[in-house]
This record gives C-alpha cells, sequence and structure tokens, in this order.
C-alpha cells in the first residue's frame, strides 16, 4: 500500500509534517510533487497550497487550491476513478464533512472505508461520513492498522488472482 496524508494546514505556515512521519515510518516520506509517481511502501504528505488529485498513478497538484477545505474530497474522488475497488478511504479528526463525498465515491466503485470512532479529537469529520452511510469501518485509530493489514492481504490476492 501507498499511504496518502491530507493535513488541514494553513499554506502559509511550514510545516514539518514530512519530519515527523520520516521519523515513525521506515517508509519513504515524499512531499507530493506533480508527476511523482506512487509507490507502494511510501508516504506521501498533500502540500498545504494545493489541490491533488491522481491520474495514471501520478500525482497531479494543482496550486493554489481552487477551494477552501476541499482537497480530502478532490483526492478521494480520483482515488476512486482510478483505483476502483483498490481505492481505500480514511476519515481521521476533523471539522464539517469533508471526506464525506469523496468516501461515497470510494464506496460505490467498490472500495474500503474507515472513520475514526469516538476517539477522534473533533468528530464532525468521520461522524458526517458515517451519518452519510459510506463507512465499512468505525474504528479507534490504534485499532485501523490492523485492519488495513487484513485489506492489503485481500487487495494481494486479488490483484494476483
Amino acid at each position: 500500500m501507498a499511504f496518502i496524508f491530507v493535513s488541514k494546514i494553513t499554506p502559509t505556515v511550514d510545516s514539518h509534517l514530512i519530519q515527523i512521519l520520516s521519523q515513525h515510518t521506515e517508509m519513504n516520506a515524499l512531499l507530493v510533487t506533480n508527476n511523482l509517481k506512487i509507490e507502494k511502501d511510501h508516504v506521501y504528505l498533500i502540500p498545504a497550497h494545493a489541490d491533488v488529485t491522481i491520474e495514471n498513478h501520478l500525482f497531479e497538484v494543482t496550486s493554489p487550491r481552487t477551494s477552501r477545505n476541499n482537497q480530502i474530497d478532490l483526492l478521494f474522488i480520483s482515488l476512486a476513478e482510478n483505483y476502483k475497488n483498490q481505492a481505500i478511504g480514511i476519515i481521521l479528526s476533523g471539522h464539517n464533512a469533508y471526506g464525506t463525498e469523496g468516501c461515497k465515491r470510494i464506496k460505490y466503485v467498490g472500495g474500503k472505508t474507515f472513520a475514526q470512532d469516538a476517539s477522534a479529537e473533533e468528530t464532525s469529520m468521520p461522524n458526517h461520513a458515517v451519518a452519510a452511510g459510506c463507512i465499512d469501518y468505525v474504528l479507534p485509530v490504534n485499532k485501523i492498522a490492523a485492519q488495513l493489514e487484513k485489506l492489503g492481504g485481500t487487495v494481494e490476492h486479488q490483484l494476483q488472482g
């Protein structure tokens, strides 16, 4: 699997999130750039000032953002269009209904969706997605990795079979 993080960071703030992610994984952690190829066992961080979509296993970066706070939906929708039933979307702590439309699209194409349970610091985003009926797993953040491992084996089997 590849992991793509969308973090709500003010575009003018100098984030150290990529360095923090690098310290907590053995995978390569990279800031997304235009035409960067998506590879398994990599962690990607979307730039704060940009929208990111996927086309033919490559990131497409649009900067500045086209609108405020819809980066996660744009990413999830393109993930669903490109990876179909292999797409996985995870909604963690956050405000409003961001991510719900993208999760609906992932679910529609047969992918899997997660929402953090009530352990989220801010439950609006996961609760909206759950209420919309587009979430397969509602779990505390420390249980998501185990479920992803199970799904990873299933996806790999589907690709070989």
